[in-house]
């Protein structure tokens, strides 16, 4: 009686522990939860070099641009004011175009002229630089007469030179800028049909440009 129901009692643990056994599955590497890690330290993007802010017109801009002297209109009149153009062909190379005009009265008659001019403004320095040095160079064209205004000839002096000079450009923002050159010019007059070279003009100016 006693070993039958020590069998018994064997059988049953058996039996229990084989139940145990089925319904919990041995923990092993194949069963183990995934590692909470790579959920916590996510990969680390590369920091990408911070670009310095644009502060000045660059390649492709087209403004509008004022200036007050600088200009050559006719038998070397300096001092004219003048409106243009100005379009960067590249971030340093800019190319200019001006129309200008002048009066002025002298113990003869009057004496005014209008001109016009093309040029360029090489500039130094970056895109990213608010004041950047510049070299002007450029021709002039212009007519214009003296005498009294009856007897005017619109084309009675015919004047065309070269000028060249140095300055700077101011840029409050990419899209206004002031600048001040200081230049040479060596103008060419035909006067009553006759060539002459006139002495060589000091122009300086200052001006403003809008850039679109």
């Amino acid at each position: 009686m006693k070993r039958l129901v020590v069998v018994a009692a064997l059988v049953s643990a058996a039996a229990f522990a084989q139940e145990i056994g089925t319904e919990i599955a041995p923990v092993t590497p194949e069963h183990t939860a995934p590692h909470s890690s790579s959920a916590v330290y996510a990969p680390v993007t590369p920091m990408l070099p911070v670009e310095d802010p644009q502060r000045s017109a660059s390649k492709g801009a087209f403004g509008i641009r004022a200036n007050f002297g600088g200009s050559v209109t006719t038998l070397g009149v300096s001092g004219a004011s003048s409106v243009g153009v100005a379009s960067f062909l590249s971030d340093n190379i800019k190319l200019l175009v001006d129309l200008n005009a002048s009066l002025v009265a002298s113990d003869s008659g009057a004496l005014f002229g209008f001109g016009v001019g093309a040029g360029l403004d090489i500039l130094f320095r970056k895109s990213t630089d608010a004041l950047r040095p510049l070299v002007n160079v450029g021709v002039f064209f212009g007519t214009g007469a003296t005498g009294a205004p009856v007897n005017l000839d619109p084309f009675s002096v015919l004047t065309f030179g070269v000028k060249g000079g140095f300055g700077a450009e101011y840029f409050l923002s990419p899209s206004f800028s002031l600048n001040a050159t200081i230049g040479l010019a060596v103008p060419f007059a035909i006067v009553g049909g006759q060539f002459t070279v006139q002495i060589v003009t000091f122009t300086p100016g200052v001006g403003a440009t809008f850039y679109l």
